[in-house]
C-alpha cells in the first residue's frame, strides 16, 4: 500500500493508509444504510432497538471524532476505491440523518442511560 506525503494529506498527515479508510467507510456505510432504512420504514424502532442505537452512536462518533473528515478528504483526493459506496461521505447525508428527531432522541436517551443501549 502506498504511503502519502504531508502535501497530499494536508489536514490529516496521520491518515496514511487509504485501505484502512476504505474498510472504515464500508462499515460506516452499512450502519448509515441500516439507520436510514429504519428511519424510512419504522422510525419508532430507533429508540428501542439496541442495534440501531449502537449504529447511531457509532455514526455520531465517526462524524464528531474526525474520522469522517479524514475519509472525506481521502475521497476528495481520489484515494478511495472508485467502487466503494460512499453515501455516508456526502456533505449533508450523515448530518441530516443524525439530526433527525428520532435519531436525536435515541442518542439523547443513551447519553442519559447508556447501559440501556448495550
Amino acid at each position: 500500500m502506498a504511503v502519502f506525503s504531508d502535501r497530499e494529506l494536508p489536514l490529516f498527515p496521520e491518515a496514511r493508509e487509504p485501505a484502512d479508510a476504505a474498510a472504515r467507510v464500508q462499515r460506516m456505510e452499512e450502519l448509515f444504510d441500516m439507520l436510514t432504512q429504519a428511519l424510512d420504514e419504522t422510525p419508532e424502532r430507533i429508540a428501542t432497538d439496541a442495534a440501531l442505537i449502537r449504529a447511531a452512536r457509532d455514526l455520531s462518533a465517526y462524524q464528531s471524532g474526525g474520522e469522517w473528515l479524514i475519509d472525506y478528504q481521502l475521497d476528495e483526493l481520489g484515494l478511495l476505491p472508485a467502487s466503494l459506496k460512499r453515501g455516508v461521505l456526502s456533505q449533508d447525508g450523515l448530518y441530516d440523518l443524525l439530526c433527525s428527531p428520532e435519531v436525536e432522541a435515541a442518542l439523547a436517551e443513551t447519553q442519559a442511560g447508556p447501559e440501556q443501549a448495550e
